[in-house]
């Protein structure tokens, strides 16, 4: 329950540092939109787009390299009290 309560806490400070960026380049489905999707593949490569990729994020963070997740949200997060939980709950000292 404490680890759930925490893990809230530090959604609530580090969405809006992190949402504006994500949203620029986010086409699928994002909480804090009203609209499930931006635009289907299809329409995104009729306005010029190169690339469209399509993937799962279930796994992500069982799988990223910590330590590159770590320095990302450092760069973005003043706080060190707040670095300090990010950093137990990716299992840093």
């Amino acid at each position: 329950m404490l680890d759930r309560l925490i893990q809230q806490g530090l959604i609530q400070v580090l969405q809006p540092l992190f949402d504006p960026e994500v949203l620029r380049a986010c086409m699928a489905f994002v909480p804090t939109q009203r609209a499930p999707s931006r635009g289907s593949g299809a329409r995104l490569r009729s306005e010029g787009k190169r690339w469209v990729v399509d993937l799962d994020l279930e796994k992500f963070f069982d799988r990223v390299n910590h330590d590159v997740l770590w320095r990302g949200v450092a760069r973005k997060v003043g706080d060190e009290r707040v670095l300090k939980l990010v950093g137990a709950i990716l299992k840093r000292d």
